[in-house]
């Protein structure tokens, strides 16, 4: 299990959304719910939360929170 990870921002509203929710969320649901500018900055930070491996694709391409992953507490 990795730790010390920290997310900030923009990047933890999207992290904590999907969080909240009890099945995946797409990139339009985040863009709407966040009120971003548009859908491609939505993306860009599901893109960071991808490469740090705190979120993944599930079998419909939505994103969920892996939960073998961590992030420190602030």
């Amino acid at each position: 299990m990795a730790s010390g990870k920290r997310i900030y921002g923009k990047t933890l509203d999207v992290y904590l959304c999907i969080l909240s929710k009890d099945k995946g969320i797409g990139v339009r649901d985040i863009w709407r719910e966040l009120d971003f500018s548009s859908p491609s900055l939505a993306q860009y930070h599901v893109n960071k939360l991808l490469d740090l491996r705190l979120i993944e694709p599930d079998p419909d391409g939505k994103y969920i929170v892996n939960d073998e992953e961590t992030i420190e507490a602030l």
